[in-house]
């Protein structure tokens, strides 16, 4: 059984409790979960709050003990150029007890890009929120996948989640990403950080894995080694689609994926 890396609790915005996901992971038959948590500067009502990080900690110190599940902690952090010194000083406290860092594109400028609201009815793209701004698909993922890479660039993250989150609500661009794809992958190969296979695209509009069979082949290519998570919000979403993550992974070409540990990696084959 794979090792589900991106669950949420009711301290972002999760349904259950630590303690509740990991009966529900029980009853899938997982060995290891990791709990990542929102943590996003502005704090959404979506994310945890900076004040509650200790006790998140805490919360995950006292479900190891009650549990024979490996059990480890990781937070989702959205990367925001403005702001990211500040996050950086924030996390500083915890970085060695964490065992992993989600690093997540959820906002370009102020605007949310999976947030369903966020987009006009003809299926084209806000730009900002409040404003009337078009935007070209094409220029939005080239968008997204720059600051993809300027988030890998930064040192803090250890995988980069969900990785084309930016196509949850949108159409496609209808020109080819290859040259984007390679050049992704290329950065995330050179800065060291791993790549979730996110399956809960499948239950979102665009119908699809994240991230799509073209980028995960460019990451393949490019050396740029895996993870999974399944993006629970409650416990019968726990590892959810992760026989067809897996099948696309071995598609691809992948034979191994990562575990990690206070944010050392070790190699398991697929």
């Amino acid at each position: 059984m794979l090792a589900d890396y991106h669950m949420h609790t009711t301290f972002s915005d999760g349904y259950n409790s630590h303690l509740e996901m990991v009966v529900g992971a029980k009853e899938k038959g997982m060995t290891e979960i990791g709990f990542s948590d929102h943590f996003s500067f502005d704090e959404p009502e979506w994310s945890g709050k900076a004040s509650e990080i200790s006790q998140i900690l805490e919360k995950v110190k006292q479900t190891r003990q009650t549990s024979k599940l490996s059990i480890k902690w990781g937070m989702e952090v959205d990367y925001l150029p403005d702001y990211h010194s500040q996050v950086v000083k924030i996390l500083e406290p915890y970085l060695s007890e964490l065992d992993y860092i989600l690093g997540a594109i959820h906002y370009i400028g102020n605007w949310q890009c999976d947030d369903e609201k966020n987009y006009l009815d003809n299926g084209h793209y806000y730009y900002e929120r409040d404003k009337i701004a078009l935007l070209d698909p094409d220029k939005l993922f080239q968008t997204y996948h720059q600051l993809l890479q300027d988030a890998a660039r930064t040192g803090l993250f250890d995988i980069m989640a969900h990785p084309d989150l930016i196509k949850k609500y949108a159409p496609k661009p209808k020109g080819d990403l290859t040259d984007v794809f390679n050049q992704t992958a290329k950065v995330f190969k050179e800065t060291g950080v791993v790549v979730e296979i996110n399956s809960s695209g499948l239950e979102a509009p665009c119908q699809e894995i994240y991230p799509s069979k073209g980028f995960l082949i460019a990451l393949f290519k490019a050396g740029v080694p895996i993870t999974f998570g399944s993006d629970a919000h409650s416990p019968d979403r726990i590892g959810r689609y992760f026989d067809q993550a897996l099948a696309l992974a071995k598609a691809v070409g992948y034979s191994e994926y990562i575990q990690f540990t206070k944010r050392q990696r070790q190699v398991v084959k697929l």
